[in-house]
């Protein structure tokens, strides 16, 4: 009969990787193809899932990442709905400060602090101050007041319209939130005007 495979003659000389099959300790192929240490084996997904390094950052509609900074998507109140005749007047610790401020659909404004009021408590007249107002998106409007004793000065505030209700926030939360309501009057009822210490124009 047929002689065993374990009885045939070998060749002299060192085997070949290819001609081993010897059995290694504990009666396992020595084949490295049939041994895959757990190291090795492929991490791959299964159908339907990412990985965890592999998942896309992808915002919710309506919603921005955090690394494009605050967004304010409540506020997208525009310029020229800002246009109007807003009552500053406010209730101070020594009297009543009585003041207006005017907005434009062209950027521009004025306020006018009446000075005959209890708190200034001089000549029945207003004070008038220009400024620009630029809108920077998001509800975000740079104010620029320009006045003959002081350098332009840049002012950054959250203005929001509801209805004849204008909101002006800090948008570094430092100031408190304050709430004007349209005035009942004309820019043309801010008369007489006069400087800052009453001095009629």
């Amino acid at each position: 009969g047929d002689t065993p495979l374990a009885e045939e003659q070998m060749p002299a000389g060192p085997l070949t990787p290819t001609e081993d099959l010897t059995e290694p300790a504990g009666g396992q192929v020595g084949s490295t193809q049939d041994q895959i240490p757990p190291t090795e084996e492929p991490i791959i997904p299964t159908q339907g899932e990412v990985t965890p390094t592999e998942e896309p950052v992808i915002p919710v509609q309506g919603q921005v990442p955090s690394n494009e900074g605050p967004a304010n998507p409540m506020f997208n109140t525009t310029l020229a709905a800002l246009a109007g005749v807003w009552d500053d007047t406010s209730e101070e610790a020594f009297g009543t400060d009585e003041s207006y401020t005017v907005i434009r659909a062209d950027g521009t404004g004025s306020s006018y602090d009446f000075l005959g009021d209890s708190l200034d408590d001089l000549n029945d007249c207003f004070f008038k101050e220009d400024f620009l107002i630029t809108d920077q998106g998001n509800g975000l409007f740079d104010v620029v007041f320009v006045e003959e004793m002081l350098e332009p000065e840049t002012t950054s505030v959250i203005l929001e319209r509801s209805g004849d209700m204008l909101t002006v926030i800090d948008p570094e939360g430092i100031d408190p939130t304050i709430t004007n309501p349209l005035a009942g009057q004309a820019e043309s009822d801010f008369v007489p005007l006069c400087d800052f210490d009453g001095n009629l124009l």
